[in-house]
């Protein structure tokens, strides 16, 4: 499984925030006053967000070894949670209608009762369970 469908994200990406940018310096100069402003601010708060949402899922990768699954994340300070195999009782699998047609989705792998935690990998390309 590959995490990282980059490559379907990437130009969008780019040809939405070129376009929001373009959008806001015409409403800049046809409609210039507080609301532009206003505007302006939400576009750059909304863009922050999205920022960070990708900075986190570019970050966080995982493995599956034949013995076990690690994810690591992080950028400055790093987190690593290995679960060997035999420990995990359930996959879970889950596409909304955006993620179908980028051929992605969500997986979330239930380890047995005492193990560290619930893993969520979301945005997985060709997932199966």
């Amino acid at each position: 499984m590959s995490r990282k469908p980059y490559s379907c994200f990437r130009r969008p990406m780019i040809r939405a925030f070129v376009g929001l940018l373009v959008l806001w310096a015409v409403m800049l100069v046809v409609v210039p006053g507080p609301v532009t402003w206003l505007v302006g601010l939400l576009m750059l708060g909304a863009g922050l967000v999205t920022l960070s949402c990708v900075v986190a899922w570019y970050t966080t990768d995982f493995v599956v070894t034949t013995d076990r699954l690690i994810e690591r994340s992080g950028i400055l300070s790093t987190h690593t949670t290995a679960t060997p195999l035999d420990r995990v009782t359930s996959v879970h699998v889950s596409q909304n209608v955006l993620q179908r047609s980028f051929g992605c989705g969500d997986v979330v792998i239930e380890p047995s009762a005492g193990s560290w935690g619930r893993l969520t990998f979301n945005s997985v390309q060709g997932p199966t369970a």
